[in-house]
């Protein structure tokens, strides 16, 4: 099973929630012999990526761009549209805020 793991952040700082969902992500693919992605999106993001990619996640997805230095509902869904149709997760969790 390959599960996506859609981690939050404002202003370059994490919303904690994002790794209680790595979390259960983790509890969820040790179960099912899954694998965890995880995205990252924003402008300016490289180092929360970094920081993702050293949480026992098999790959991390980078999303940046000038338009999603803000969280917009419309721009992060446009941005999480094309990632999920490029990454085929069989389940895909969001932080609960």
């Amino acid at each position: 099973m390959k599960i996506l793991v859609v981690t939050e952040q404002r202003q370059g700082k994490w919303n904690h929630a994002s790794f209680e969902t790595l979390v259960a992500a983790q509890q969820i693919a040790g179960a099912a012999s899954g694998t965890i992605g995880a995205v990252v999106i924003g402008k300016g993001v490289a180092a929360l990526a970094e920081e993702v990619a050293s949480k026992n996640v098999a790959e991390v997805l980078l999303v940046e761009h000038e338009l999603l230095e803000n969280y917009t509902p419309d721009g992060y869904c446009v941005a999480l549209k094309q990632v999920v149709e490029q990454a085929k997760p069989e389940l895909v969790l969001f932080p609960h805020t």
